[in-house]
């Protein structure tokens, strides 16, 4: 082979080398590109499988990649929230609110981090009794911003009635839960809810 044709055969090695690694590094962009646009999917079906510390490990493997989404913080504040309903931990609450307030100053338009919110205060007021009406009043707040922008958000209306409930306001708070169900009629969480509110108001 003369020196002509090895340089040839050298410059196309090299170019198939060339294509072959930037293939590579396109396929694993796509791979890690896919796996971003598909979060929300796989964090939703954990929360539906009850895999809330496996979601939260999840959340926190993403926002090291984006620390200042404001839809994934509203996100891991949710599977904060619902492990303090299912465990009692105040810690979980705690936790959530300070996501949310996290959330609100990147986004402070985030209806959903809004009730979330709520949600936690009203897990804080339901450790503390002493602190219930405080945290009622403002989960009610944080509950009416979120309708000043989206009066179709049906957890905006179901945790105001749940805050009205507590504040023993059942007439309200079953309003609410009416505009919840409207909104929703295939929720039973926003039915069960219009259950506790009416039995209570029958012992009345």
């Amino acid at each position: 082979m003369n020196k002509k044709n090895s340089g040839l055969l050298l410059f196309i090695m090299v170019q198939l080398i060339t294509l072959i690694l930037i293939n590579g590094c396109n396929t694993t962009h796509k791979k890690e590109n896919s796996a971003i646009e598909n979060w929300e999917e796989k964090a939703w079906a954990m929360f539906e499988a009850k895999k809330l510390k496996e979601m939260l490990t999840f959340m926190d493997k993403l926002l090291k990649k984006s620390p200042a989404n404001d839809k994934m913080l509203f996100v891991k504040a949710v599977a904060l929230n619902e492990l303090g309903d299912r465990t009692g931990h105040m810690s979980y609450f705690i936790k959530g609110k300070a996501i949310c307030d996290q959330a609100l100053m990147i986004n402070p338009s985030n209806d959903d981090v809004m009730w979330t919110k709520a949600w936690a205060l009203l897990g804080l007021g339901k450790s503390n009794k002493q602190y219930l009406v405080k945290a009622c009043e403002e989960a009610i707040f944080w509950c009416n911003k979120a309708l000043s922008i989206n009066n179709k958000n049906e957890y905006a209306w179901y945790n105001k009635a749940w805050a009205l409930y507590y504040l023993k306001k059942y007439n309200e708070a079953l309003s609410c839960c009416e505009r919840a169900i409207k909104i929703n009629p295939n929720n039973p969480m926003h039915k069960r809810l219009r259950s506790i509110i009416i039995k209570k108001m029958k012992k009345q």
